[in-house]
């Protein structure tokens, strides 16, 4: 179960690809804070769905709840609708999943081969077998799912720990990265200017103008 929920949710996985998005919309303190506030507020949904399923264990999911626990009048009205709202997320997730995949592999192509002409009917085509994999594995080799699974998970754990321990390995090169992002993003110059002294050839005030006193420190008093 924990190698299934890990394979399906895919948390650290999924925020590495779409961590553009969110750097531009909120920078990092709107992710991190962003991605707390998110997590709280699930942990309330998940607290609700399993007391759902403490009273009414059941495969089914939400439309099976629905049909519990809703008015006896409109339960099978909503009971449909939740049902249909689920399989049409199933169906959105699964196409958003394979085509984020497709698009990765043809990336990493793109990257690391210099002779490899990018075409948009490549990444549809590789959206197609993927699709077509999972479609073939689900159907023909159910029965290796367990143990996928558990290859899925411990890869997630130790690919967890690669990516921050090589991330920590190159934080100078990440802040490098971060400040160019941020000059980028905001349209900013990060260059430093020396601070500007008075010199002997400023004008000085004209007669009436108010200056500002002089500051005093501890090695000018008397």
């Amino acid at each position: 179960m924990m190698g299934f929920a890990c394979t399906l949710i895919a948390t650290w996985e999924v925020l590495l690809t779409t961590i553009t998005t969110s750097l531009t919309d909120g920078g990092t303190a709107g992710l991190i804070w962003g991605f707390l506030v998110v997590v709280a507020g699930f942990t309330f949904v998940y607290l609700s769905i399993a007391e759902m399923a403490s009273m009414a264990p059941t495969s089914g999911g939400q439309y099976h709840w629905v049909s519990e626990f809703a008015p006896p009048r409109a339960q099978r009205f909503l009971s449909y609708i939740v049902g249909w709202m689920c399989f049409t997320g199933w169906q959105a997730a699964i196409t958003s999943i394979t085509f984020l995949t497709g698009t990765i592999i043809q990336g990493l192509i793109v990257l690391n081969s210099p002779t490899y002409t990018y075409e948009r009917w490549h990444g549809t085509m590789l959206v197609i077998a993927i699709t077509a994999f999972a479609i073939f594995f689900n159907t023909a080799l159910a029965k290796k799912l367990p143990l996928v699974e558990g290859l899925l998970l411990v890869l997630h754990v130790v690919g967890f720990l690669a990516v921050i321990i090589g991330k920590l390995a190159e934080s100078h090169i990440v802040h490098q990265a971060l400040l160019m992002y941020r000059t980028q993003s905001s349209g900013c110059s990060h260059q430093r200017h020396p601070p500007q002294t008075s010199s002997p050839s400023s004008p000085t005030p004209a007669a009436g103008t108010a200056t500002a006193p002089p500051s005093w420190s501890a090695s000018s008093a008397p």
